[in-house]
């Protein structure tokens, strides 16, 4: 297994046509057949999520579905999987939140957690897991 940095997706989904976008498809396309095992971090899927939110100002649901997508590939693996699929989920359906708020309320109720201690009243947007205040 070899661990795979944000680069290789922004390539892959972003600039398929820069000198770097065919071997990262490439590499993508393996993962997805499983003929190549590969791991991305949640670290990977937010920066991800950041550099297509800021530079290529692309809408929260086309990024989250094209990441979701990846997440099922037969050759691909990550921390939490079924929080980050939740997260993202969340995160392109809502509005106002950003990912890592998402991510820590969907790792929150994975690992069994009902409250998160926050200040941020948005979380209280997300079913099964109370905002509470210290």
């Amino acid at each position: 297994m070899t661990f795979i940095d944000t680069n290789v997706l922004i390539y892959h989904l972003g600039q398929p046509d820069h000198d770097f976008g065919p071997r990262s498809s490439a590499l993508l396309g393996r993962l997805r057949a499983g003929t190549e095992v590969g791991y991305i971090s949640s670290t990977v899927v937010a920066e991800c999520i950041h550099v297509f939110r800021t530079r290529y100002n692309i809408p929260n649901a086309v990024v989250a579905d094209a990441l979701l997508e990846i997440l099922t590939f037969a050759g691909l693996r990550s921390d939490h999987p079924s929080a980050l699929a939740d997260a993202l989920r969340f995160w392109r359906d809502q509005g106002p939140l950003s990912f890592p708020d998402c991510f820590h309320l969907a790792l929150a109720k994975q690992l069994g957690m009902t409250r998160i201690y926050s200040f941020d009243r948005k979380m209280n947007r997300y079913p099964g897991v109370e905002r509470i205040e210290p």
